[in-house]
Parts: C-alpha cells; structure tokens; sequence
C-alpha cells in the first residue's frame, strides 16, 4: 500500500481547479468526489425522495471527514467517540 498523505496531496494538485474533493480516509484509503457529491447531497435526495422531510427532523451520526456535509445538513448532527 502507498502511504496516503502524498498520495492525497499528489491527488489534490493533480485535480486543483476541477472542483472535485479528495479526502483523507486513514491509512491506507482516500476517497476522491465529483463537485457536488458528498453525504450531506445523498441525505438531502433522500429526504425528498422520503416526501420532503426536513432536514431538521434528521439526526446523523458520522466519524469521519467525508461526514461534514451531512453533519451540517442535519438538524442534529454528531460526531462520533472515534471521529477524526
């Protein structure tokens, strides 16, 4: 396995100006996103999806960086114990 902090970092530069999203997911995982994709837009769909439950009737839970978006979203959101 690669490490990952200069493989995100090489990724970052390589995608710099196309709006996509590269995170950092531990050791040995990153995850790179398109513009506008993240938990907080999946959860958003859903809701609509559920007949257009308001986000502040949501709680998520998350541990992680790629969590923020939906955290935010969520009328209560909490970050894990564990989280990073």
């Amino acid at each position: 396995w690669a490490r990952m902090p200069p493989v995100v970092e090489a990724l970052r530069e390589a995608l710099e100006g196309t709006g996509a999203v590269v995170l950092d997911c531990g050791p040995k995982q990153c995850e790179v996103f398109p513009p506008g994709v993240n938990k907080g837009e999946g959860v958003r769909a859903l809701l609509e999806v559920l007949g257009g439950v308001p986000p502040s009737a949501v709680l998520a839970c998350g541990d992680a960086e790629n969590d923020v978006e939906m955290l935010r979203l969520a009328g209560v959101g909490a970050a894990m114990g564990n989280a990073k």
